[in-house]
């Protein structure tokens, strides 16, 4: 099973502003990303945390289609990070952490791969994924094993 952290990041490693979604300087890079997205996500659990989930549904985001399940993370399940991931691989299928912040930080440990996209955002950056790094070096692995990020 594989757990991966989908990032799109702008300068500064800037990953959106408090209450809203990153904001893209141009339509047509909002386009292309998602259409990037939606491809990476087929047959995909994507994990995004309940403030994010909230405002993209204050948006319009009405939920996923057929091809990939949303599945919002909140501390209220009463579960460690670990226990949720473990209940969702029994479903034998690609994980997608898709953020905000919180999540990312929270879930990052456990990631197999990375896949950050260079944007150009215009909102205010509040949040960045820079300072979520860190926790890389401490995910856990199993005997032998080496996780190597995959930046795209």
């Amino acid at each position: 099973m594989t757990i991966s952290l989908v990032a799109l990041v702008g300068a500064d490693a800037n990953i959106g502003s408090r209450d809203d979604l990153p904001v893209f300087a141009d339509n047509s890079e909002r386009d292309r990303q998602a259409q990037w997205f939606d491809a990476l996500s087929v047959g995909s659990i994507i994990v995004m945390g309940s403030n994010t989930i909230r405002i993209m549904r204050r948006m319009g985001f009405q939920g996923v289609d057929a091809l990939r399940t949303l599945v919002p993370w909140t501390r209220e399940h009463g579960l460690s990070p670990e226990d949720f991931l473990e209940g969702l691989q029994r479903e034998q299928q690609h994980i997608i952490i898709g953020g905000g912040a919180t999540t990312f930080r929270l879930f990052m440990p456990f990631c197999d791969n990375y896949y950050l996209r260079r944007v150009t955002l215009i909102n205010q950056p509040d949040f960045r994924l820079d300072p979520i790094f860190p926790s890389w070096q401490t995910r856990l692995l199993g005997a032998g094993e080496e996780k190597v990020p995959r930046l795209s």
